[in-house]
This record gives structure tokens, C-alpha cells and sequence, in this order.
């Protein structure tokens, strides 16, 4: 049986499909000991000749809370924000750790479901503050212990990475910690928090996932490394603990699609072979292939020139008297007519129209292409009528709309117990199906994943900036709620 994927930042559990169903893989890098600064904030994908960063980096400790009006800050994951001052009601969106919201007014709401007072947020909705899970304190001692190893939203990678290689236990409290241990007590000093008398960790309430293990071919985020007697460890999003030696620290895909401004425009070309090459075209209509190989997943814009020479199609590379061939490319082919109504323009307008075999995925605003990159879909390719699916491991087609978009979200299975832990840039569209960014490969273009969407992760972080409904600054997650104005149409086909 398929593994279907439970989306747990949710109040009620939502259904993913998007595990690979094999092992994770990507090029390895060790976590560092010391963290390099973190790379710049990006307000869109970087351009092919700009620097990306190499990895991922934690946050440095030396970064304020901000305190220049008065504030929501999360203490913990899942920080509910209601569409009204009463916990019974929907949420809309929610906070994360470290992460803090500007107040929208002076009313406050005392009970309804709170232990102290419902705040209003901006633009809209509330947020219980019990100085447990929320406060207005931004020297709070949980916010001053817990901020810096926050989640990195400002970059594309909110973490670090790894793979799972084998079975791995996971611990609330390291071995070295426990009482009766050799120099527990000095030990325990260098933890990000302070034990209580019970010798638990004191953490805010629903911060700690209360995993003991995690299986192999799982995938894991990390903040940061600490040594801690004379073992290394990581310390994960939960402030929970793998030893560093048991698996396998990944370097993220540092692919970036193509954004569509200036000269680079379609029609364009994506490099998906190890071994292409330009061709150049020789008397008696013959193809002759030159140079080194070019870059896989480079981006090269095409002339929309075509030739046919024994059975292959090559396409002209745009300004040049080359050619490219076309088994060793992936090429955006639009298809799909304009979706709305021209007289009833949603927003921006903003939609995606993507190719599940294709291996592609373009943004539009309006009529016009903003965005071009690969994506990874369903291994099982395109549904099989009559069948689920999350069955045949296949990425739906149709037209959708985004209905919730989460930072981070941890992934588990429904059949197996193989978790993602903390995957960024999460989407969602159709049931149990997601646009997310996958830290975990790099094969872009190719079907990868148990049905959802993957995109690298800075792609993905483009495309939660570009689509609606729009995450209010400061936000961790938005739920799409009509009233509050139109989602980004996705159209998928084959």
C-alpha cells in the first residue's frame, strides 16, 4: 500500500502524499560547530550568476527581538489564530516560535477558552496570550532562551537538514544529561534550556513533538550542533536531540527557476541531462556536438526554432547558432487558456499551470509568465481512472486552488512510520496533495515524489511569497478564507 502523509501543524490532521518512497538523498555536508552568518534575505529566486548560499547556517544569537510596537510573540508551535476572541471558532492562521505579530487595537477579550486574555493581531484575527504558549512580554525568559534557534524564515531554508539512514532514537533529554550520569549537572549548564525540578526540560506546552524515534528513510530539520560530554549532537526544531553520528546532514539543492523579466522570457530550456551538449548544424543538414558538457539544470533561452534530423527534435538556442537537443532538456510548453474572466479579474490574478509528466511548473499574474522552473511530481505520473490517487502515487489533474499555506510542517505517513520532519514551503491544494519544497533530492524534472508537487527550496520559498492568499507579516501559516480575499488557481495536466 501507499503511504498517504499526515500534515501535523494542523488543529485536525491533513492528509500528504509527497514521501518519495525511497531513500533521501543529497550531496553531504557536516553541520557546522559554529554557525557562518546567514545569507542575505532573498524577496525573490536569485538570478542564475548570483550567489547562492551553500547551506543553510542557524540563526546568530546576537539577533534581537524586535520591540518597536507593542507585539504577539510566539512561544511555541502552533500558535491558533481565531477569526473571533473564543477557541471555539475557526482558525485562520497561526504563529510559530519566535515569531511575533504587531497588535492591531487596545481590546482585550478575557475567557472564552483563554487562561488570561484574547489579543487582536494584525490585519485581523486573534491570538490567546496566557504568557504560556503567547505573550505581549518580549523579555519573556522562554522568548529571550528560545529565539535564536528559531525557524529562518527569511531565507529558504528555515534549517538544516539530514537523512535517516537507519533507524535512530530521538531524545528529549540526551543520555549524558540524565541524573546519575557522569558530570550530568555541568553538562545539562550548556543546553539551550533550563531543567526543571523534575528533571524535564522547561519548555513552553507544545513545542516538543514527543517523538522517541525516527525510522530510516525519514528526514529530519536541525538547528545546530552542540557537544554535549563528549558526543555530538543535533538539536531539532522541537528541542528534542539525535546523535550527530547516527545520520547523514544533507546540502540542500541550490536549484533556482528562472524569473521571467528583462531578456530571459520563454521560450526556454532546462537542462536535466548529465551529458548535454550544444550542436551545432553542418552542411547536408547533420548535427555535430561541441564544447563540454553544459551545467545540469542550467537555464537557456530558446529562439522557438526547431529542426528534425533522424529522429531526434533539437531546438535553437535564442541569438546563436546552436542547438540543443531535446531529450536532454525540460521545456515549458504553456497550453492551458487564460482562467478568468476578463471582466472579473480575482486580485492579481495570480494562477500556476503546470506539467505533471512535463516535469514543469509556470506563474502567471494576469496573462503574463512571471516564473518558470522544474518541478518534481508523482512517481505514479498521472491518476489511473477509477483509482485514489494517493493509490497509484500520482499527482492529480484538474484545477485547484491554494488552500492553506505553512512555512514549515512536519510530515508523517498514514501507513508506515516514516516522518518528514519540519519540510518548508508547504501548499496546499487537493486533499492530501501539497506544493513543498523537498530538501531531501535534487532530481528536478523527474517523477520523485508519492503524488505532491516538489520544487527545491527556492523555488519553493518564491512561490509562497507569489501565491494567494498572502501570509501577513509575521504569520507562520495562513488557512484561505473567502472573505478575506482570492486564492492562486493551480492548473495540472499532463
Amino acid at each position: 500500500m501507499r503511504s498517504s502523509w499526515l500534515l501535523l501543524p494542523l488543529g485536525a490532521l491533513l492528509l500528504l502524499a509527497c514521501d518519495s518512497g525511497q531513500s533521501p538523498a543529497a550531496a553531504r555536508t557536516d553541520p557546522p560547530a559554529v554557525a557562518p552568518p546567514p545569507p542575505a534575505p532573498q524577496s525573490g529566486p536569485a538570478s542564475q550568476s548570483a550567489p547562492i548560499a551553500s547551506a543553510p547556517a542557524p540563526l546568530a544569537s546576537k539577533q534581537e527581538i524586535p520591540a518597536d510596537v507593542p507585539r504577539v510573540y510566539a512561544l511555541t508551535r502552533n500558535v491558533w489564530i481565531r477569526s473571533a476572541p473564543e477557541s471555539g471558532v475557526q482558525w485562520i492562521g497561526s504563529l510559530w516560535l519566535g515569531g511575533s505579530v504587531k497588535i492591531r487595537g487596545p481590546e482585550r477579550v478575557p475567557g472564552a477558552g483563554c487562561g488570561n486574555a484574547w489579543v487582536p493581531i494584525e490585519p485581523r484575527g486573534w491570538v490567546c496570550v496566557d504568557d504560556r504558549r503567547a505573550t505581549v512580554d518580549p523579555k519573556h525568559p522562554a522568548l529571550r532562551r528560545l529565539f535564536a534557534d528559531r525557524a529562518r524564515t527569511d531565507t529558504a531554508w528555515p534549517h538544516n537538514y539530514a537523512v535517516v539512514p537507519r533507524d535512530v532514537s530521538r531524545y528529549r533529554l540526551p543520555p549524558e544529561v540524565t541524573p546519575g550520569a557522569p558530570r550530568a549537572a555541568e553538562i545539562a549548564a550548556q543546553l539551550p534550556f533550563p531543567l526543571l525540578g523534575s528533571g524535564t526540560p522547561d519548555l513552553p506546552p507544545g513545542l516538543y513533538e514527543g517523538r522517541t524515534k525516527m525510522v530510516a528513510r525519514s528526514a529530519l530539520a536541525y538547528v545546530r550542533q552542540l557537544t554535549l560530554g563528549e558526543r555530538d549532537y543535533l538539536l531539532l526544531p522541537d528541542f528534542s536531540f539525535v546523535r550527530k553520528d547516527q545520520i547523514e546532514p544533507v546540502k540542500p539543492s541550490q536549484f533556482v527557476g528562472a524569473l521571467l523579466e528583462g531578456e530571459l522570457t520563454l521560450p526556454l530550456a532546462f537542462v536535466v541531462a548529465t551529458d548535454a551538449r550544444r550542436y551545432r548544424l553542418e552542411a547536408g543538414a547533420a548535427m555535430q556536438a561541441e564544447g563540454e558538457a553544459l551545467a545540469r539544470l542550467s537555464t537557456l533561452p530558446l529562439s522557438g526554432e526547431t529542426r528534425e534530423i533522424d529522429g531526434e527534435t533539437y531546438y535553437q538556442l535564442r541569438g546563436q547558432d546552436r542547438w540543443l537537443k531535446k531529450s536532454d532538456l525540460v521545456i515549458p510548453q504553456p497550453r492551458a487558456p487564460f482562467p478568468f474572466s476578463e471582466g472579473a479579474l480575482p486580485g492579481r490574478a495570480t494562477w500556476l499551470e503546470g506539467s505533471i509528466l512535463g516535469g514543469w511548473l509556470v506563474a502567471y499574474e494576469g496573462k503574463t509568465p512571471v516564473y518558470a522552473t522544474l518541478i518534481s511530481a508523482g512517481r505514479g505520473g498521472t491518476p489511473v481512472a477509477g483509482q485514489d490517487p494517493v493509490s497509484t502515487a500520482s499527482t492529480p489533474t484538474g484545477r485547484f486552488f491554494i488552500t492553506g499555506k505553512f512555512a514549515t510542517a512536519t510530515m508523517e505517513s498514514s501507513t508506515t512510520p516514516i516522518v518528514h520532519g519540519d519540510v518548508p514551503w508547504t501548499q496546499n491544494f487537493s486533499g492530501p496533495h501539497a506544493i513543498h519544497s523537498a530538501y531531501w533530492h535534487d532530481e528536478w524534472g523527474d517523477l520523485k515524489s508519492a503524488g505532491c508537487v516538489n520544487v527545491s527550496p527556492q523555488d519553493g520559498k518564491w512561490l509562497f511569497g507569489f501565491t494567494e492568499p498572502a501570509v501577513p507579516d509575521g504569520w507562520h501559516a495562513v488557512k484561505h478564507i473567502s472573505r478575506d480575499g482570492p486564492a492562486t488557481l493551480l492548473i495540472l495536466h499532463e
